[in-house]
């Protein structure tokens, strides 16, 4: 299972969401619902567990099928 980081575009809350197939990359917009605006907001995935990147400094690339 993926462990993966997304913020609320609107408020700025950072909460967990897991994947258990396959791999998205950093700033992948998700729409969750928000505990803090109470509502479904879009949220952009900011941090990928294992990987050690974060948004804006490393993006997770897919490797070649060459």
């Amino acid at each position: 299972m993926i462990k993966r980081t997304f913020q609320c575009t609107v408020c700025g809350t950072e909460f967990p969401a897991t994947k258990t197939k396959g791999m998205t990359h950093i700033g992948h917009v998700k729409h969750m619902y928000c505990f803090k605006c109470k509502t479904t907001q879009p949220c952009v995935q900011t941090d990928v567990e294992g990987t050690g990147a974060k948004l804006g400094v490393t993006k997770w690339k897919r490797k070649s099928s060459q």
